[in-house]
């Protein structure tokens, strides 16, 4: 069988799967185990963060205590942030982010937190949050 052999990303594990080509009898043996795509979707605690036009780092910093940021920062377990507004600045996203880039260091900051929104506000958060880790240097 032609093929991909991966890891599909998330938490601390992962679960392998296989994508190629074969015939009808041993296509499922192809597909990701469902229950284990879930069971490492739910090692991570999902975080909601507003709807309206965040901006501010006295926002972001209040949005950050809502949550409980800091408690997380000193957790294992890696989180996913769903963002739902369109519009979020540089100065809420480094009052939000800001001390956890500068307690974690940028790499564990990305390992811990995964952010669910538009690709122009992930590239924003990650722009801001390599920014943060920069002035620590």
């Amino acid at each position: 069988m032609m093929g991909w052999r991966g890891k599909l990303a998330g938490g601390s594990g992962g679960c392998d799967i296989t994508v190629g080509i074969a015939g009808d009898a041993s296509r499922s043996a192809l597909l990701p185990d469902r229950r284990k795509t879930m069971a490492v979707m739910d090692e991570r605690r999902i975080l909601e963060v507003g709807d309206g036009v965040l901006s501010g780092a006295a926002e972001g910093q209040k949005e950050r205590a809502r949550l409980g940021l800091d408690e997380i920062d000193r957790e294992d377990q890696g989180v996913i942030v769903r963002i739902t507004s369109p519009v979020v600045t540089s100065s809420f996203i480094r009052g939000f982010v800001g001390p956890s880039v500068r307690s974690l260091g940028f790499d564990e900051f990305v390992k811990k937190y995964e952010f669910h929104s538009t690709s122009s506000v992930n590239h924003n958060i990650l722009a801001n949050a390599q920014y943060a880790a920069d002035l620590e240097e």
